[in-house]
């Protein structure tokens, strides 16, 4: 859940503890971007033949490779700033013998330093805001503090998403020869087709069903039984 103005406010308030006279901590906005890369293993030609009553004898080509997707989504990072006005510093140091003790039982109880996900900060700064309700310094008159919803500085990422997945295309454009056969391998047509958008190529000419058709392309001779 985000951490709403008021709260954030109040919780850098809290860090007049601190040595500093400056601080800065980030808070996780909304996505910002989505990162995707791709990689992909070389392609691998496949063919594939059937027989269809309606169409006869089809002969398919196909290229397949596996793809992996590593996804990451980056957030935006808001950026909330404050600095002390001049008094705040020695009123802290008056105030903090008073609750000092108490930082003291909080840490050794594991009670603080709180986390919370969507902001980050030092520990000193986490310290702080846990006891901001404790703190008699802590008040919104003694810091100024500016919130910067949209910065260049990226703090906030989930960890990458790996997705694996094959994929397989048909290949149109080809020119393919084959060989009907029958049971005894004889050869009972041949001829060549180019494949179509599909990767297809229709063998017409035979009116029943073949034992077998030889396939050859470039790079790939197959005999595939039906």
């Amino acid at each position: 859940m985000m951490t709403s103005k008021k709260t954030m406010a109040a919780l850098l308030v809290a860090l007049l503890g601190s040595s500093s006279c400056t601080f800065a901590m980030y808070e996780k906005g909304m996505v910002k971007r989505i990162d995707v890369d791709k990689k992909a293993t070389e392609p691998i030609l496949a063919c594939s033949a059937g027989w269809e009553a309606d169409r006869g004898l089809k002969i398919k080509l196909t290229k397949s490779s596996q793809v992996e997707l590593n996804r990451t989504v980056h957030y935006n990072t808001i950026l909330w700033e404050g600095e002390w006005v001049w008094w705040a510093e020695p009123l802290e140091l008056i105030t903090s013998p008073l609750y000092l003790p108490l930082y003291i039982i909080l840490v050794a109880a594991g009670v603080i330093p709180i986390e919370d996900e969507d902001v980050v900060a030092p520990t000193m700064t986490k310290v702080h805001m846990a006891t901001a309700a404790i703190n008699p310094a802590a008040s919104i008159f003694a810091v100024d503090i500016v919130r910067t919803e949209n910065t260049d500085i990226e703090v906030f990422a989930d960890e990458p998403r790996k997705i694996a997945f094959g994929m397989k295309l048909p290949v149109k454009g080809v020119e393919l020869e084959y060989r009907v056969l029958d049971e005894a391998g004889a050869e009972l047509g041949a001829g060549s087709g180019t494949t179509d958008v599909f990767g297809e190529v229709v063998v017409s000419g035979v009116e029943a069903k073949p034992a077998a058709v030889e396939i050859k392309v470039p790079g790939l001779e197959r005999t595939i039984k039906l």
